[in-house]
């Protein structure tokens, strides 16, 4: 069974019991714990959970819109405007573009939203508006400098700095620097985001993989040639010709996100599934193994109105790990929707955890 709903299950049961109820900025309440860790060897499968189904299409489409890996007619909006994400049926972020732009103090948008079928259609009228009216969406569908702009245009002076890139450039150039990590907590720029990010940085680590290593990942990319070749390796000066052949990785790749606060419910799947996801794709772009993905988690928390419903989750059947299938490219920039396909992935169905905002 996916070994990250064993993972999953334990950080809801330490909640559980040990969490503190705690207010918060949405006035539902929460539980919450202090501090905890993620963490996943990817060799074990695609991190999805199967306790309940996770909309792996959303994930992706809000991964590409961070990194602007989108279509070229969306090129001319701002990095940060949500009209990709509504045209794609992804509404992670609708509703605080809802808020962001709304024309009232932040108390009037509570009492909207207190009535439900009103605050509905207004946020029905909102998408269709995005959707259809391009103007509308230029002025009334950005977020202010959130995640994409910390990403790919980081503001230092007059100039505009692309993380990724530099990013990419160092692993290519300086694989084992202990500099490799991108921060989205740009202080200069809170007042001007409609949510500051929770996850907030994230690191790289690469390290040489042992000749046995290589052998392993043979083995299971072609367990005929290494059995007709590898096994008779004391014959041979070296392996190397036969890990070339297979295009075997020399390294392994992990990752560590800093995370300031958890929505376990509800955000941290699509966490878990996001940064795996980054984790493949820059393993993908050097022949490098994704090895280990984990998250460093702050006031890790249950709000109220999720708890009944995540017992019930955390005891539901479990299906073994998906696998993640990425089409190779030659740049970074040039991943597209359309590289990513999601294999075998059986789950035990939808529960509607509300978003709070």
């Amino acid at each position: 069974m996916a070994k990250i709903d064993e993972i999953y299950s334990q950080l809801v049961e330490r909640i559980l019991e040990n969490g503190t109820k705690k207010t918060d900025r949405t006035r539902t309440g929460t539980l919450s714990i202090f501090s905890d860790t993620i963490s996943y060897d990817m060799r074990n499968g695609f991190p999805l959970l199967t306790t309940k189904k996770v909309f792996y299409d959303k994930v992706l489409h809000e991964l590409l819109w961070f990194f602007n890996l989108v279509p070229d007619k969306y090129k001319d909006l701002p990095i940060t405007n949500v009209k990709y994400l509504v045209d794609h049926n992804t509404n992670i972020w609708t509703e605080d573009a809802l808020r962001y732009n709304y024309e009232g103090t932040e108390e009037n948008f509570r009492k909207l939203k207190q009535n439900k079928k009103i605050y509905q259609k207004t946020l029905q009228d909102y998408k269709d508006l995005i959707r259809t009216d391009l103007d509308f969406a230029k002025e009334k569908g950005g977020l202010g400098n959130v995640y994409g702009k910390q990403f790919i245009e980081w503001t230092k002076g007059r100039k505009k700095v692309n993380q990724i890139k530099d990013l990419i450039n160092n692993i290519k150039n300086n694989p084992h620097s202990r500099r490799l990590l991108v921060n989205m907590w740009n202080v200069g720029d809170m007042d001007i985001m409609a949510l500051p990010p929770c996850p907030f940085a994230f690191e790289i680590y690469i390290e040489d993989l042992s000749e046995l290593e290589r052998e392993n990942i043979l083995m299971s990319v072609d367990q005929k040639y290494y059995m007709d070749k590898i096994r008779h390796k004391k014959h041979f000066k070296s392996l190397d010709k036969f890990f070339k052949e297979k295009n075997i990785p020399e390294k392994a790749i992990s990752l560590k996100w800093h995370q300031r606060s958890v929505d376990v419910a509800l955000g941290l799947p699509f966490n878990i599934a996001s940064y795996a996801t980054l984790l493949i794709m820059l393993g993908k772009l050097f022949n490098y193994q994704p090895r280990t993905l984990e998250g460093t988690l702050t006031n890790v928390h249950i709000y109220q109105n999720h708890i009944n419903s995540i017992k019930q989750q955390i005891k539901r059947k479990r299906y073994p790990a998906p696998s993640l299938t990425i089409n190779e490219v030659k740049d970074f920039f040039d991943y597209r929707f359309e590289n990513f396909k999601l294999n075998d992935y059986r789950n035990s169905g939808v529960i509607n955890y509300e978003l709070r905002v």
